[in-house]
């Protein structure tokens, strides 16, 4: 019986028989892309995930009397092309195993369904058969050739266990695959080093489990990714350093075991802006990235987007416009969402090939070992904000928190409301506005060089709301009826309908079906609660 299990992926090279991918033993098959650049620029058409391909002149061999009763078989590869075309197999006496483009072949054939094989995938595959005694078994290559010469068809790496792999030894192998080619393992994947100890959680990390990819140095496995992009084309790439056009060439020296994973929230990546944020556009695709290792020191990194994988809906010709950027936006991984306010910014620079690059990076090294980050398109001078409701409730008052990102200081700031006015200079770039009753707040603030940004901020209390429910409702012919607020306004709320206190409903409307009392609790987005029975 075999079992398949097919994840998508990118490419890399490796490194020689002295390391062990499982942590114990080490395959009887081992082979990858060999790195021969000597140049300082590489021909990128013979690389994968900045890591060379399997040529031709080390395809065709014939691996004799290696096929075993129990065997794990790793396979990388990517493939453009319409026909099936096989590039390995497995024989056992008449019996054989077939390795396509579009599936495997024999006792058990499974077609690719899940698995991205145009953009690369890594291929799974445990057997479990009677070896014929007597007679010839071979792994081989004999179809390879034929294969690679198809334009758009690469292999990248393969590896061969005579056994069949335990789940912490698989789970090694596959995270070594998958940070070395860029490509996420699917579904409730943990991302481990040779140590087994995890990189990255799943569970922790479920929020942002699209696009998984890393890099980082592991000396058992030989994995030494420097930089990384994910086989996705998502526009992203993170590097140790500077960019260079291949892995082999970027210098940076990186610790053993040190680690940078980091997975989107799989959001849109246009940027887009709104009435209450004059000049920025925003996206909603928000990365977290985690770091583990050894050291507590931050290794500076370069990050760069191709806006154009990334549809970022940005048009690079009016790059040229010296009062609109791209930004960087790092925020602390220590609230529930993206802190605009908190967070570091960071300009994009345009290189000739119509990427943007942000140099020396430095990723969070503080208890959470990690930080959110996401990007804007916003003029050399603008305002971000973040309110406070007041307590939930309007005998207090709330608060108001801007930061300032470019123009010179000092600043004028400006606010007004219906019953409001304050006018002040500040040198800070960060300045938190307190004791504002509840009230919408035009906010202009004006830099030394009269730059300036208007903007309209609302501070809301839930006890302002027009929300309401009926005292009274009464059971139809069918002994029930639907429950539901009176609210008439665009806010936005959560719900819990109870029961003589045993919850029943979190939707915005219940239905009752016995006689009783019944209560809702509503709460708004700044946690501000209201009590119906």
């Amino acid at each position: 019986m075999n079992r398949l299990l097919i994840f998508g992926l990118l490419v890399l090279t490796f490194p020689t028989y002295s390391q062990t991918l499982s942590g114990g033993d080490h395959p009887s098959v081992w082979i990858h892309g060999k790195e021969t650049i000597k140049k300082k620029v590489a021909d990128t058409a013979n690389y994968f995930n900045f890591n060379p391909k399997y040529k031709l002149s080390d395809a065709g061999q014939i691996y004799k009397n290696i096929v075993t009763n129990q065997y794990s078989l790793f396979v990388v590869f990517k493939s453009h092309v319409k026909e099936e075309i096989p590039f390995l197999t497995m024989r056992n006496g008449k019996d054989f195993t077939k390795i396509s483009n579009k599936k495997t072949e024999g006792a058990d054939t499974r077609v690719y369904q899940k698995a991205a094989v145009k953009k690369g995938m890594i291929l799974s595959y445990f057997g479990s058969q009677k070896v014929k005694k007597g007679g010839t078994n071979s792994l081989s290559l004999e179809n390879i050739k034929t294969a690679l010469t198809k334009d758009g068809h690469d292999l990248m790496e393969l590896i061969y266990y005579p056994r069949i792999l335990n789940k912490a030894e698989k789970q090694k192998v596959e995270s070594y695959l998958s940070l070395k080619y860029g490509i996420s393992l699917l579904g409730e994947a943990n991302y481990v080093n040779s140590e087994e100890n995890k990189i990255w959680d799943y569970k922790d990390n479920s929020s942002y489990g699209k696009q998984v990819t890393g890099i980082g140095r592991d000396d058992i496995s030989g994995l030494y990714q420097k930089q990384s992009g994910n086989s996705e084309k998502d526009g992203l790439y993170i590097g140790y350093g500077t960019f260079e056009s291949t892995n082999a060439l970027n210098k940076m020296n990186v610790p053993d075991k040190e680690f940078l994973i980091w997975g989107s929230n799989g959001s849109s990546t246009s940027l887009k802006g709104n009435a209450k944020e004059a000049g920025i556009k925003k996206m909603k695709r928000t990365w977290k990235i985690q770091k583990s290792g050894n050291t507590s020191d931050s290794i500076a990194t370069e990050v760069r987007i191709n806006p154009k994988e990334m549809l970022m809906g940005i048009d690079l010709e009016q790059k040229t416009n010296p009062k609109e950027s791209i930004w960087l936006a790092i925020s602390p991984n220590n609230t529930e969402g993206f802190d605009y306010t908190s967070a570091s910014y960071h300009e994009a620079t345009y290189d000739k090939n119509g990427m943007l690059s942000f140099k020396n990076i430095y990723w969070d090294t503080d208890k959470n070992n990690s930080d959110l980050f996401t990007f804007i398109k916003a003029p050399d001078f603008f305002v971000v904000y973040d309110s406070e409701s007041p307590n939930c409730n309007q005998s207090n008052n709330g608060k108001i928190r801007l930061k300032i990102v470019g123009g010179e200081a000092p600043y004028v700031i400006n606010l007004q409301s219906k019953n409001y006015s304050k006018n002040f200079t500040s040198s800070e770039s960060v300045i938190e506005l307190a004791e504002l009753p509840t009230d919408n707040y035009k906010i202009t603030v004006k830099d030394n060089k009269s730059k300036s940004q208007l903007d309209t901020v609302l501070v809301e209390s839930i006890s302002a709301d027009e929300f309401s429910i009926a005292s009274e409702w009464r059971l139809d012919e069918k002994g029930e009826v639907d429950l539901f607020p009176i609210l008439d306004n665009t806010s936005e709320y959560s719900y819990e309908w109870f029961l003589e206190n045993s919850l029943i409903s979190t939707e915005k409307t219940a239905k009752a079906t016995a006689a009783g009392e019944y209560r809702l609790v509503a709460t708004n987005t700044k946690g501000c609660q209201k009590n119906f029975s």
